[in-house]
């Protein structure tokens, strides 16, 4: 990286020390990553004072400010981001053209922006560091004293923050502009692990390479002809496309003992994964589970996953993307999506691997009907943070969204089709049976997904 970049990144981390950055993102956003407000200038300056406003403008909303009003400090930064190029200067006006910096793990990243987000009357639209990526790497697990590999690393938030203490961090991502803002990032950030980049296409660059921990939070949504799916986020016609590469050839860069960590969305039918089935092909010799955090019905995903398309670009309305993913996924014989983790490792000595992962279910669930708040030992308990279920001799399976809702309706007296609607809200009849078999056949299934390796 240029000395200059080098030198405006520092002087944008003083910047953001001196006026509270990481303080003021969450009152701009609302408490919302990426759903900056978009109100006015004048309002901004209003609320947050003329010294402050121009900044939020600038490094948050990714918004062109007038040049005269930068004074100051934040002159000064900006005037050190010009001579590194990473603002443009244009009729008076700056513009950060393709970055906003957002607060996460205790650090600011610059991340990449879509086209729209800048331009949008209600600025909305997500960046290339999403919600889902601030959590995994909040979960990671400690790097302390490993060689890690993040795998598809965008703008470098598992290697650099997530990663601290690592003996190496190798970040790897195909696309250049993603390396380039991983870098700025590691001086933004003051990140003192050794830290190398590597342009590869999944493995392609890493020959020979062996890695303590693998981390990789893959492209996963499925694509279908006309959707114009961007290619940091599209993952083939079921979504696995990258993952099956991931797992194919994981087992020669994993050192003894080392593990993989990938977060994705996976297809699922009445009785897990589709990926499940796979594993023996994919990943021979190595341990793997899963641990599924969530399980959503394949129409209500399909909606939202249409509607958000066609919202950035599709040439198909969000109707025509419904029919066209509803046919292609059925088609794999996908009931439903669950979010979660892929946890493959390898043995450290000569030993053998456990074979596979298998799903405990249960399929007494269902009577009739009417669900019983409790019964065949499932106990649901509540906290401050989480609903919990349970049966004897499982472990306790932390439900979220429409799984959680779908349980926390469940007092006795509800029909099915009431906790579907309870749970999903109101969809055209066409669709509510279908809803109705699908919420039978998770009830059915420990009304959970719980995992245990044989």
């Amino acid at each position: 990286m240029k000395q200059a970049s080098r030198e405006a990144m520092v002087a944008l981390r003083s910047l953001f020390d001196e006026l509270g950055y990481q303080q003021l993102y969450p009152l701009l956003t609302r408490g919302h990553l990426f759903a900056p407000d978009a109100r006015h200038a004048g309002e901004l300056a209003a609320t947050f004072g003329p010294d402050v406003a121009p900044m939020l403008e600038l490094f948050a909303l990714g918004r062109p400010v007038q040049r005269s009003s930068l004074g100051g400090v934040l002159g000064d930064v900006v005037a050190s981001l010009a001579s590194a190029r990473l603002v443009e200067e244009a009729g008076g006006q700056v513009t950060t053209a393709d970055w906003v910096a957002v607060p996460a793990l205790g650090g600011v990243l610059l991340t990449g922006v879509p086209p729209t987000y800048a331009t949008r009357a209600s600025i909305g639209a997500s960046a290339y560091l999403g919600p889902d990526s601030v959590e995994f790497a909040s979960t990671l697990p400690s790097a302390t004293g490993k060689r890690v590999l993040d795998l598809g690393t965008g703008c470098g938030i598992q290697g650099l923050l997530a990663m601290r203490g690592a003996r190496e961090a190798v970040l790897s991502d195909i696309e250049t502009r993603s390396l380039e803002l991983a870098q700025l990032n590691q001086s933004l950030n003051a990140v003192d692990h050794p830290v190398a980049y590597v342009r590869s296409d999944c493995y392609d660059s890493l020959a020979g390479e062996q890695f303590d921990l693998v981390v990789s939070l893959p492209p996963y949504v499925p694509e279908v002809a006309g959707s114009a799916t961007r290619s940091t986020v599209a993952a083939g016609p079921d979504g696995l496309a990258v993952v099956r590469r991931i797992l194919r050839g994981l087992g020669e860069h994993l050192s003894p003992g080392g593990r993989l960590i990938a977060r994705c969305q996976l297809l699922c039918d009445d009785d897990g994964p589709l990926l499940a089935r796979e594993l023996d092909d994919l990943a021979p010799g190595l341990e793997r589970k899963f641990v599924l955090r969530d399980w959503h019905p394949l129409q209500p995903y399909v909606v939202e996953l249409s509607k958000r398309l066609a919202a950035h670009g599709s040439g198909l309305s969000p109707s025509e993307l419904v029919i066209a993913y509803s046919d292609s996924l059925r088609a794999f014989g996908a009931t439903g999506v669950c979010s979660g983790l892929i946890d493959v490792r390898r043995p450290a000595d000569d030993s053998p691997a456990r074979r596979e992962v298998r799903i405990v279910t249960d399929g007494s669930r269902v009577r009739g009907d009417v669900i019983p708040r409790e019964g065949d030992g499932l106990e649901l308990t509540h906290d401050e943070s989480a609903l919990r279920a349970s049966m004897p001799g499982s472990a306790a399976v932390i439900l979220e969204g429409p799984t959680a809702a779908l349980l926390s309706a469940v007092d006795g007296t509800r029909t099915i089709a009431e906790l579907v609607t309870k749970a999903w809200g109101t969809h055209p009849a066409a669709a509510r049976q279908d809803l109705v078999d699908q919420a039978i056949a998770r009830l059915n299934q420990l009304a959970l997904v719980n995992l245990v390796q044989l």
